[in-house]
């Protein structure tokens, strides 16, 4: 089953929310919260996960990045995706990865405004996003089954209070794997790595519940133009009915360009600005063979 892209919205989404379980009472949310090596060391990378583990990120404890993306459709800048990703040590060890994603822009004249926020351990993996649209707001909340082959997820729709034919709805949904990555997972630079594994895989859309199954090709080496700098990438490429998504990643696993849909029209999120050398962690610099393509810009 795919969820239909929601259209519409008034929601004045909240700043900050924990995530809670997908057991939770429906209510929309009110408090939701890199040295760039060839593209082809992620091959190198990727070839590490297995599909059902739960991997966590090289990063040292208590660090966090900050990224700007532009929005752009049709060659036209439309809004914006700002990501901070925050890497916290658990007192159980290893590393908590919480992903917290703001998308605001324009979409043929209607306003778009999504706050998605993810967590990622040993423990498990989970997310919640509050999300409007014209005249509709929404909420999705989803988190991975226990034995990390699929998802259960619970969208909530809502119409403003006083609105004509004002009226709420559940939709709950199992999200089947064995790979699942969601749209915050393009940004935590362990999870992101599935989809450089050829094979089948479900892509999530955590801002509106939407999800697709496909199959990831191969990646290949690209460039990557990002603010005037050609940065070396690996693309990686998941084809499925509706059409393909694309995703290029820098050498250490930071996204740089997706290609996909996103509230119902086909999008391009382009970074503004080059990653920064990473100053923490070693990655597998053992390239092998790989393909070339050529270079890629907004």
């Amino acid at each position: 089953m795919r969820y239909p892209l929601f259209m519409s919205s008034r929601l004045v989404v909240p700043p900050r929310c924990a995530v809670p379980s997908v057991g939770t009472s429906p209510r929309l949310c009110r408090r939701t919260t890199a040295l760039s090596w060839r593209g082809a060391a992620l091959l190198a990378l990727v070839l590490d996960v297995s599909a059902g583990a739960r991997a966590e990120s090289p990063a040292p404890p208590d660090t966090s990045a900050h990224r700007v993306y532009d929005l752009v459709l049709a060659g036209k800048s439309v809004g914006t995706r700002d990501v901070t990703v925050r890497w916290r040590a658990r007192a159980e060890g290893g590393t908590r990865t919480v992903v917290e994603v703001l998308t605001r822009g324009t979409l043929a004249g209607t306003p778009v405004s999504a706050r998605a926020t993810g967590v990622s351990s040993r423990a498990g993996t989970s997310f919640t996003a509050a999300a409007e649209q014209g005249a509709s707001l929404w909420e999705v909340q989803a988190r991975e089954t226990a034995d990390g082959a699929s998802w259960r997820q619970v969208v909530r729709v809502a119409l403003p209070a006083g609105a004509r034919g004002a009226s709420t709805g559940r939709r709950e949904d199992t999200v089947p794997g064995p790979t699942v990555v969601t749209t915050l997972d393009l940004h935590d630079e362990v999870r992101g790595r599935a989809l450089c594994r050829p094979g089948p895989v479900t892509l999530l859309v955590a801002e509106t519940g939407e999800h697709m199954t496909g199959v990831a090709a191969e990646p290949v080496s690209v460039d990557v133009e990002v603010a005037g700098v050609s940065v070396p990438a690996t693309r990686c490429e998941v084809r499925m009915d509706a059409g393909a998504a694309s995703f290029a990643f820098d050498g250490g696993g930071t996204l740089l360009r997706a290609d996909l849909r996103l509230f119902g029209v086909p999008l391009v999120i382009a970074a503004r600005e080059a990653p920064e050398q990473r100053s923490w962690g070693t990655l597998d610099l053992d390239l092998g063979g790989g393909s070339a393509e050529t270079s890629l810009s907004p």
